[in-house]
């Protein structure tokens, strides 16, 4: 299920590096499990998409684009062309049919089975992601496909066979699990049987022009989709018709002509524990059977996630909350700053552009490290904050420099 690179759009998200980061002190990013030896490969992320890098058969290198929503690993017709020879492979004649998302409208996409020569015809090939993780006992199909980086697509279900699968799109990492030891959010899912993405019976609620409209589910979890939120139209018919929105027209690479979608823009949304600001709703003409919605990149880019799909369960985590209206902690005509308090830790709230946090390159949820002379501390945290406003702070930021603010 993907959204190809002709299709543009502009979403917005006020959450401003919100996924977990790695801290130089002993206040750790959020982990979902204690085992340090568990495999993990690293991802691109490029364009909202996940990319995995890998190795097929007989040493070709290549990149994968992750997706939740389609059964087998699909290869590019392109990419089978230029190394049929070198991986020894026949192409069947029948077709196969994929249900999967073209310009954000799912219909069946034709593809062909591939299998080794000479091999009883077994639909399988070597692919290695990492140093230790391998794939052999699987359909391959291939199919055109519009992407320039990817040379194919590899499902997220069957890298997450075995394991737990968790992603971690600020670290660029995806990493293996056997168990989840920590407590996070967790949303219980079903597999669809039309895409095979997680199906979560959740609602979500939009805000837009002081109005609140509760939407119920079921909603897909989509990587393959780049945007914050799909709906139907009938949705944006008889329950948010009085929801601002646009025609936006665009040209479709797959089915090679243009094609007009509505938007509506600068909505905020509640999904269970996931707040957001100022994202994108498409509403598409052709959804699966029974879905309402689809939650794409655009929102899970944001959350440190892990999904099992043996039990059946979404698993996020948050590193901080939507920030809005922070309280007032800091003279701002001092420093254009303002603090929020997070887990007993300190971070910046707001900064006021053209003040001198803005000028030295601080952003919203760097975290302070010092007030004054004193290491913030669980501990201390509140008493410090009685003591603002001051004359010093030391801030780390998300890429770990140290930054500081003194009257």
């Amino acid at each position: 299920m993907t959204l190809y690179k002709q299709i543009i759009l502009i979403f917005l998200f006020s959450i401003d590096g919100v996924s977990a980061f790695s801290q130089k002190d002993n206040t750790q990013a959020f982990v979902f499990s204690n085992n340090v030896k568990c495999n993990s490969v690293t991802l691109n992320y490029i364009n909202d998409r996940i990319y995995i890098p890998v190795t097929i058969e007989n040493g070709i290198e290549c990149n994968l684009f992750l997706d939740s929503g389609i059964n087998n690993v699909l290869l590019d017709s392109s990419f089978i062309a230029r190394n049929r020879t070198k991986l020894n492979l026949a192409i069947n004649s029948h077709n196969k049919y994929y249900y999967t998302s073209i310009d954000g409208n799912y219909r069946f996409y034709p593809t062909l089975f591939i299998w080794k020569k000479n091999a009883e015809r077994k639909r399988s090939l070597k692919i290695q992601i990492g140093n230790s993780i391998v794939f052999e006992e699987h359909p391959i199909a291939s199919g055109k496909r519009d992407d320039a980086i990817a040379s194919g697509i590899f499902p997220l279900h069957l890298l997450a066979k075995d394991r737990i699968a968790n992603i971690d799109v600020e670290e660029k990492k995806i990493t293996l699990l056997d168990k989840i030891d920590n407590k996070s959010d967790s949303i219980h899912f079903e597999m669809d049987p039309s895409t095979s993405a997680p199906s979560i019976n959740t609602s979500i609620r939009i805000h837009a022009n002081d109005t609140s409209y509760l939407l119920n589910g079921p909603f897909l979890l989509d990587l393959g989709f780049r945007g914050d939120l799909v709906l139907s139209e009938s949705v944006l018919k008889n329950q948010l018709n009085k929801v601002p929105n646009q025609e936006f027209s665009y040209a479709s690479a797959t089915i090679g002509n243009v094609s007009t979608v509505k938007e509506s823009y600068n909505i905020s949304l509640d999904i269970d524990n996931i707040h957001t600001k100022n994202a994108t709703i498409v509403y598409s003409k052709s959804l699966p059977p029974n879905i309402r919605g689809i939650i794409g990149m655009g929102i899970l880019k944001h959350l440190n996630f892990a999904v099992d799909y043996h039990k059946h369960f979404f698993h996020y985590h948050m590193e901080y909350p939507f920030i809005q209206n922070a309280p007032r902690t800091v003279d701002e005509k001092s420093f254009g700053i303002n603090l929020i308090k997070k887990s007993s830790l300190l971070y910046i709230g707001r900064i006021r552009k053209g003040g001198k946090a803005d000028l030295l390159g601080v952003k919203v949820l760097d975290r302070v490290i010092k007030v004054e002379d004193q290491y913030v501390t669980k501990e201390n945290c509140d008493q410090l904050l009685s003591k603002l406003p001051v004359n010093k702070i030391i801030i780390q930021s998300k890429k770990g420099n140290i930054i500081t603010l003194q009257k």
